[in-house]
């Protein structure tokens, strides 16, 4: 009974193994306006995901470094260093085929929304989705051509570009988002049909994501196990999701048409994403789980066994020191 108890004392303790400290991801919401009789004002979101519900920390005004100006932002990617880019598109695209545009690769400060421009802006391109994967490499899809390109962040060139299939042209690419799980395999969102695997070294397609079947403008991953995605809704919000093979969603979700969001920018226009899952420990750790639904208990188990391990292992530790 003793060592019962001894096994449960470090397997509580090893919840306290998790990390507590205030956990960020980012997010992009644009007025939807014609760029060329009103400017643009792209906002920046940072989201705390360090428990549930999400909660807003700060919603800034994205600008141009030098001038102030405001911009359209799209395609948000965070590197696992921390540091966000995105790009600055010329003008929305809302027609099918789109006009030729260009886009700019930009350097973002988190906390002043100042963007900084990185080398020359990419001609022919409307970037509406973009991310880093977990060896630094920057992929972004290009909506003008339906192409996923890959960019050197430290210049802003073009590396390569490939056509993505055509089971998702003439889909609403428009609204897309790219993004890399903690096993550096590749998703994209698209607002048409879901959730969609990715081979960046083909642009060949998976099946869609069961479960995850609905309009969404954005898609992260995050600490764990977890994935956040945006979905298009008259309230603009963003779900929260543990595992993508069989995913069980957490809630409640976030609603980004209330302040501060909605004091600075409305609903309707473009949004995005950036997330970069840094440990395996996240919000689908337990007892981190808030309102998750009791119909995949085989899930919920796993995660269970896996702290238990963590558990056993400290013990085994503790009790070698006091040989």
């Amino acid at each position: 009974m003793k060592k019962i108890a001894v096994v449960l004392f470090y397997l509580l303790a090893s919840f306290s193994l998790l990390p507590s400290a205030k956990a960020a991801f980012y997010a992009v919401k644009t007025a939807l306006t014609n760029p060329t009789t009103a400017a643009q004002n792209s906002v920046l979101i940072t989201i705390d995901d360090s428990a549930l519900p999400l909660t807003v920390s700060t919603a800034t005004r994205i600008t141009l470094s030098g001038s102030g100006a405001t911009v359209f932002l799209d395609g948000l990617a965070l590197t696992t260093a921390g540091q966000l880019f995105g790009f600055v598109n010329a003008s929305l695209v809302l027609e099918n085929p789109p006009a030729t545009a260009t886009s700019q690769l930009v350097r973002i400060d988190p906390v002043t929304a100042i963007a900084t421009p990185i080398g020359s802006p990419i001609a022919a391109a409307s970037i509406n989705g973009a991310a880093f994967d977990r060896s630094g490499r920057l992929y972004a899809i290009n909506v003008v051509d339906q192409n996923l390109m890959e960019l050197d962040p430290a210049t802003g060139a073009v590396l390569s570009s490939l056509p993505l299939p055509a089971s998702l042209t003439p889909t609403d690419m428009r609204d897309s988002d790219l993004a890399f799980d903690l096993n550096n395999n590749a998703y994209i969102a698209e607002r048409s049909v879901g959730i969609y695997p990715l081979d960046v070294a083909t642009g060949t397609l998976g099946a869609v994501v069961p479960g995850l079947i609905d309009a969404y403008n954005g898609l992260a991953f995050l600490n764990g196990n977890v994935g956040v995605y945006l979905e298009e809704t008259a309230a603009d919000e963003i779900g929260v999701f543990c595992g993508i093979n069989d995913p069980i969603l957490l809630g409640p979700k976030l609603n980004l048409s209330a302040p501060p969001v909605s004091t600075l920018v409305g609903n309707a226009g473009p949004m995005d994403l950036a997330g970069m899952p840094t440990s395996v420990f996240g919000l689908c750790s337990p007892p981190r789980i808030a309102n998750v639904p009791s119909s995949n208990m085989a899930t919920l188990l796993m995660l269970f066994l896996s702290s238990a391990l963590v558990g056993l292992f400290v013990l085994t530790i503790r009790r070698r020191q006091l040989i």
